[in-house]
């Protein structure tokens, strides 16, 4: 059973623990800010609350219930600090190279370290960007450039698809998680893949957009009359129009709530549009309940009634009240986009920036650093103090059992992994050596071009790899006879050749690799190849795509984020 699957606990409980890692994420980024020997004038060195704290249960919903061991996660750079707190409340921190875990008091002086230098050099550090070099850093990809991470584990989950198709070991079927914001969901390189997932049948894919309205300049403020609606409108139709079903989580239960009684339908219409994003922000900042019944109810009868039959306090608890920050809208949300294994996810989760702090909504919150009283406040909050902040829950509590069980369930995955990595490691060594090592040379004929350049040389290699490669893989026929045998010296290449995969952003042909893309392009098999039904010979590779394990090749558009994999 994957950790996906198991029943998820109540979300009071889970609750308990997003507060707790509420708390000790500022309590981070405070301490890393104010730190000892901080000269008047230096920089922030890094952390940036209110993004955290708009991410907290879209986060939360992920490493406590959704993801399973052997998932990927990519995350927008400035929430890093969620993630670390969170691995570290599940004990998750391990030294570099192995499965050597840290102890709860090395994993306290680890959150003191954010974005510190390590001294020794072998002492963990965090950065406030996620790096390799963390000590959560298993399945986490880097993001210190916006815009590319997300891409980057599209082409991933595409590699695990590829190895497990063509009988490599890998681990169990992974998900690949990336977290964004609505700002950075414009970035190029996200746009020129959209539409590559879906045509690959990717539904292990999963993207989710941190919608907070707001950017690193103040809040966000498209041209609504020009986009057709909000933002988010835009993003879900782009989706959608590229493949991908898209999730909206826009409200929270109470909003559920208040759309069942007399006039929740025009409620929930203004919410879903009758407001800009604009609007809608300068009244959540505002946060006053006769304020937003004079601009919510006017024209609007219906609403305002409704509102009018609220408390004051139940209004502007309704009116903050996103889906985003619900858990448990954002675990369904999660359990839907596992449901579908050819198509791939994009969820939409409505939040606040700066959410449980007092910058909430304020276009200037993105470097805002919460004073020391404020963190007082909210350890205090959440059972902590500031002489101890990052304490774990008891043993003997709720919360300690169940985050003792998802450690215990994650680091047994991690070790697991970490061991068939390193045997598939030895087996391609030993096994290269069974064939007697590689040899100096592929026996490539200079003699058959006039002047071998560089083009020509690659479509002999890979032409040459390739047939070794999958001569006991039967399939088609490459320009030499698939009847031939290898050669001694061929067969010392058989591992290495095994492993040899031609990528091109729709130029194969003119790079000398038509052999390899002839009948062996991979991907979905989602069609006949008609040329060989309707008898059609053309002196052209033939490009229908299928998933048999003689395929060699992935084709990509052209686009600069495709053709950078090759």
């Amino acid at each position: 059973m994957t950790l996906a699957t198991l029943s998820p606990p109540g979300t009071a409980l889970l609750t308990r623990i997003v507060d707790r890692a509420f708390a000790q994420t500022m309590a981070m980024i405070h301490f890393a800010n104010h730190r000892e020997g901080k000269q008047r004038g230096d920089p922030k060195v890094g952390g940036h609350p209110a993004s955290c704290a708009s991410s907290m249960h879209l986060l939360g919903a992920l490493h406590l219930v959704a993801r399973d061991v052997h998932d990927y996660v990519c995350c927008k750079p400035h929430a890093s600090p969620v993630d670390h707190t969170f691995h570290h409340l599940m004990q998750l921190f391990r030294r570099e190279g192995g499965a050597s875990w840290l102890s709860i008091e090395e994993s306290k002086a680890v959150m003191h370290r954010l974005r510190q230098f390590p001294h020794p050099i072998d002492q963990p550090v965090l950065q406030s960007y996620h790096a390799r070099t963390d000590p959560d850093s298993f399945h986490f990809l880097p993001s210190g450039s916006v815009g590319i991470p997300p891409v980057v584990s599209v082409y991933l989950a595409l590699a695990h698809r590829y190895a497990r198709d063509h009988g490599f070991q890998v681990p169990p079927q992974a998900h690949f998680w990336s977290m964004m914001g609505d700002s950075e969901f414009r970035e190029g390189s996200l746009l020129e893949c959209l539409p590559d997932v879906a045509e690959r049948q990717l539904g292990n894919v999963t993207w989710i957009i941190d919608y907070n309205r707001q950017n690193l300049d103040g809040t966000r403020i498209p041209n609504e009359r020009g986009l057709r609606g909000a933002d988010c409108d835009r993003i879900e139709r782009t989706a959608a129009d590229n493949g991908w079903r898209v999730v909206q989580v826009r409200h929270g239960k109470f909003r559920d709530e208040l759309f069942d009684r007399p006039g929740g339908v025009a409620l929930k219409r203004l919410f879903e549009g009758g407001l800009s994003d604009y609007a809608y922000q300068m009244l959540l900042l505002k946060g006053d309940a006769a304020e937003i019944r004079r601009a919510c109810g006017q024209g609007n009868p219906d609403v305002q009634k409704l509102l009018k039959s609220l408390s004051d306090e139940e209004v502007t608890r309704a009116f903050a009240d996103v889906g985003g920050h619900c858990l448990q809208k954002m675990i369904e949300a999660y359990d839907r986009a596992r449901q579908d294994p050819d198509v791939p996810y994009l969820v939409i989760a409505h939040t606040i920036k700066g959410w449980g702090l007092e910058c909430a909504a304020h276009p200037a919150n993105h470097s805002t650093l919460p004073s020391e009283a404020e963190i007082v406040r909210l350890l205090e909050k959440a059972g902590l103090s500031i002489e101890d902040p990052f304490a774990h829950f008891g043993e003997d509590t709720e919360e300690g059992a169940y985050l003792r069980d998802r450690r215990d369930q994650f680091r047994r995955g991690i070790e697991e992994h970490l061991d068939l990595r390193r045997k598939n490691r030895e087996w391609v060594r030993s096994s290269i050596a069974k064939e007697g090592g590689l040899p100096d040379s592929l026996g490539i004929d200079l003699s058959l071009f006039p002047m071998a350049h560089t083009q020509w040389m690659w479509g002999q290699l890979a032409a040459k790899l390739v047939r070794i490669g999958t001569k006991d893989e039967g399939g088609p026929r490459t320009a030499v006879s698939s009847e031939k045998s290898l050669s001694p010296e061929e067969q010392r290449w058989k591992t290495a050749a095994d492993m040899v995969l031609t990528l091109s952003p729709d130029v194969g042909t003119s790079t000398n690799i038509s052999p390899v893309l002839d009948q062996r392009i991979y991907g979905p098999d989602h069609q006949p190849d008609l040329e060989e039904e309707l008898e059609i010979e053309v002196k052209h590779p033939a490009l229908v795509a299928t998933d048999e394990p003689w395929t060699r090749h992935i084709r990509f558009e052209i686009a600069e984020a495709n053709g950078s994999p090759a």
